[in-house]
């Protein structure tokens, strides 16, 4: 069973746009892993497994949360990053999930200094791994964040990136794999969670990201990674 430790759902109650990212994550998971039962932990509502042995690999999502807050889930997620790393279980972070897996294993996190990260953006694979089938060296996948991953932490091995984020993709030794774009959103998700932001963003930015969303998502070749890399088809 795969366990998905679900960071997106942090208000209380949660948002209507944070329940239906979780109904898109679940559609997007039973696509993914076709087969392997999966169950969502909310852990910002305090519904957390009793060991990280309970399922046999973790997703941690996304969240409109970064990793500098103090809330008490984010500091009990670390120290989960931190055992299932010593246990060497199988950890794939999306967003928030890949930084903030960074940041529990000694990696730094901060805003970018380029700001905003949305819409439909393209990276390059730098390093080829045999979970990745099929292999695609140039990935579209699609974003919205404002931190980024600044520094690895030690045992990390960068596998992707691009000028706007240089750590797009990262692995550490052969049970965690993490990426900064969302496999799992869908382009009228993504357009719809940068409406909710254009005065942050700023109406040139989301006019000229929201034209990049007619690029497709490589989501399925992502999903298909990511299933080889938690059922450790490799």
């Amino acid at each position: 069973m795969i366990g998905i430790l679900n960071a997106y759902e942090c208000d209380s109650p949660p948002q209507s746009y944070q329940l239906q990212y979780s109904k898109m994550l679940l559609e997007f998971i039973r696509e993914s892993i076709p087969g392997l039962p999966a169950r969502m932990y909310r852990i910002a509502h305090g519904e957390w497994p009793s060991s990280v042995s309970d399922c046999t690999g973790w997703i941690i999502t996304g969240s409109s949360k970064n990793t500098i807050d103090k809330d008490l889930w984010i500091l009990k997620l670390s120290q989960f990053i931190q055992e299932c790393h010593r246990q060497k279980h199988q950890l794939v972070g999306i967003c928030f999930g890949h930084q903030i897996i960074a940041q529990a294993l000694g990696g730094r996190v901060d805003q970018s200094r380029l700001g905003w990260g949305v819409g439909a953006h393209t990276f390059s694979v730098t390093t080829q791994k045999p979970w990745m089938t099929p292999f695609r060296s140039k990935i579209t996948l699609f974003f919205s964040h404002r931190y980024q991953v600044m520094q690895l932490p030690r045992e990390a091995t960068l596998i992707a990136k691009n000028d706007f984020c240089p750590i797009q993709m990262y692995m550490v030794n052969q049970h965690i794999f993490c990426m900064q774009g969302h496999p799992e959103f869908t382009a009228e998700f993504t357009k719809s969670r940068m409406k909710s932001r254009i005065d942050e963003l700023g109406k040139e930015l989301y006019k000229s990201a929201k034209k990049t969303l007619i690029q497709p998502s490589n989501s399925k070749i992502i999903a298909s990674w990511i299933k080889n890399f938690l059922t450790r088809s490799f």
